[in-house]
């Protein structure tokens, strides 16, 4: 029986994000969720059609998310899958009482500010901040939807949401992750072991793609 994904991009990203991953699990039934970073339209999603569209119950779903994607499933659809994978992501971003290793407020709100003047350089240097060496930059996108994103990553928590699911939750990450230190890995996934790679980068489904597809198609 194929198995059914879905996959959500993270700030900054879109659907095609997900490319070297999906060409690698031809035989699995895949849909992704277009955040809207580069388009003009209303947020839309496929998740509340997929039983009519693939005639199955979604709670055999597997809803993978990258980076802030995974903010999206834990907000909007958190009890609503079979299985959670969070890759190079993290259930708070910002430093709070309770998560003393986020990054401080200040820096997304730096980034915040360059965002509206300077767009693509805001994005350009994200992306080699994420490990692209020499990032494409869309011509076109969605300036009030990044920065909602920024806003999300600034205020959201979901430590105790992430607690409450950890039977759930699968984790992929890097030990030495541009963006997500360590501690805010830890910090974020208490009591949830974590499939750790060795890789310099925010890139995980880029640069360790068949490790990713392995695990996914791995989960039971």
């Amino acid at each position: 029986m194929n198995q059914h994904f879905v996959f959500v991009h993270g700030w900054g990203y879109s659907p095609s994000f997900w490319k070297p991953l999906k060409s690698r699990m031809l035989d699995c039934y895949i849909t992704t969720v277009d955040l809207g970073f580069f388009t003009h339209d209303p947020l839309k999603t496929t998740i509340p059609s997929l039983k009519l569209q693939k005639n199955v119950d979604t709670s055999d779903y597997v809803a993978v998310g990258h980076s802030l994607g995974l903010f999206y499933l834990l907000e909007y659809f958190p009890n609503s899958f079979r299985r959670y994978v969070a890759i190079n992501s993290f259930a708070c971003f910002t430093q709070q009482t309770d998560f003393s290793n986020g990054v401080a407020d200040r820096v997304l709100e730096q980034m915040q500010k360059r965002l509206a003047n300077k767009p693509k350089k805001v994005l350009s240097d994200f992306y080699q901040q994420c490990g692209e060496e020499n990032p494409v930059i869309p011509d076109d996108w969605n300036l009030e939807r990044l920065q909602q994103g920024l806003e999300w990553l600034k205020t959201s928590n979901f430590l105790d949401k992430i607690q409450a699911m950890k039977s759930k939750l699968t984790v992929i990450a890097s030990n030495n992750d541009p963006i997500v230190n360590i501690e805010m890995t830890k910090d974020s996934f208490k009591n949830i072991d974590i499939h750790w790679f060795n890789d310099l980068t925010h890139l995980l489904p880029h640069t360790q793609i068949n490790n990713c597809v392995s695990i996914l198609k791995l989960l039971k």
